[in-house]
């Protein structure tokens, strides 16, 4: 009872480094037990013929942490009729009432997460922590969240003592690693063998 838990989700299509570095760069500024990676069953902003299926990608996230015992990999959206993050964050405070959750993702995200389904209800059902990615100042500062919520922006330090509604930016140092560009190397890899194949024969 009571422990703190960072939720990061995302389709993981691949896990990577990245998410491996914002998760402990979580971990060690809010003190947190655990971090647990709640794999997306399908995001709704993403094409379907861009992922990787389900299982494919749960199995491949637990073996890519299989060491770190502070990270759990979870599959809660399969039991969920919903894709959404709002609805999995209700469901899991609902399921762990005596957790402590904040919510954790890049903060490449900030930009875009006015598209999410009820984007201003989620500051509202536990406090956000972003963590610097390398994006651009101007492109965060400008975006719709932070222009809404700019007077519940805390510090790092202090977000788990404040709990919701609040959010915060970590600063550096930063990974930059994708999953779109581990996939995009991964194509460029299976072209050249194909033609390296072609060449052969």
């Amino acid at each position: 009872m009571g422990k703190r838990i960072g939720l990061l989700g995302g389709s993981f299509n691949p896990a990577h480094e990245g998410h491996l570095h914002i998760s402990h760069r979580a971990i060690k500024i809010l003190g947190l037990d655990q971090v647990w990676w709640l794999v997306a069953y399908q995001n709704p902003l993403k094409k379907i013929q861009e992922m990787a299926p389900f299982t494919e990608r749960v199995d491949e996230a637990k073996a890519f942490v299989s060491r770190d015992y502070r990270i759990k990999v979870r599959d809660d959206e399969c039991r969920l009729a919903s894709t959404y993050s709002i609805d999995v964050i209700r469901y899991l405070k609902n399921r762990y009432r005596g957790y402590r959750f904040v919510w954790i993702m890049g903060g490449d995200i900030v930009a875009e997460l006015h598209h999410w389904k009820e984007w201003d209800q989620l500051v509202r059902e536990l406090p956000l922590l972003f963590v610097d990615r390398g994006q651009r100042t101007r492109t965060i500062v400008n975006c719709p969240f932070v222009k809404r919520f700019s007077s519940l922006r805390v510090k790092p330090q202090v977000l788990m003592r404040t709990g919701s509604p609040a959010w915060a930016m970590a600063a550096g140092p930063v990974n930059r690693q994708s999953s779109t560009a581990i996939r995009q190397l991964k194509r460029a890899g299976n072209r050249a063998g194909n033609i390296a194949r072609i060449m052969i024969q």
